[in-house]
């Protein structure tokens, strides 16, 4: 899981450069076609490129995010193993008989 939060910081950091080289080919394109008048030869690479780095920024959770669902996973795991494990129903039981007999004791000192 620690794998997914590093490649999905690490696939965000490629998405940014890839933004920002989109950009500034596309402000040299966009100078390129005022000066000659017209489209540059590989104007559809750079297009494409513009298009996957906004789809993978899009798509892609952010650290947080991944964080996120890590922590849902996590809890939902969680309570599966405890609604299915006999131990843990067990010591559950006992957990709640430990505090109610605190209580009890608490009260009786109470009441002295």
């Amino acid at each position: 899981m620690i794998l997914l939060v590093y490649l999905a910081d690490v696939v965000h950091g490629v998405a940014v450069v890839f933004g920002l080289l989109t950009f500034s080919t596309t402000a040299m394109m966009a100078l390129y076609v005022l000066t000659h008048e017209k489209l540059p030869n590989n104007c559809g690479r750079y297009l494409s490129m513009a298009v996957i780095s906004a789809l993978v920024s899009t798509l892609l959770p952010s650290k947080q995010g991944v964080y996120q669902i890590m922590a849902a996973y996590g809890a939902v795991e969680t309570v599966q193993y405890l609604q299915q494990s006999e131990d843990a129903k067990r010591i559950a039981g006992k957990s709640i008989q430990a505090i109610e007999k605190m209580l009890d004791d608490a009260i009786k000192e109470d009441k002295k």
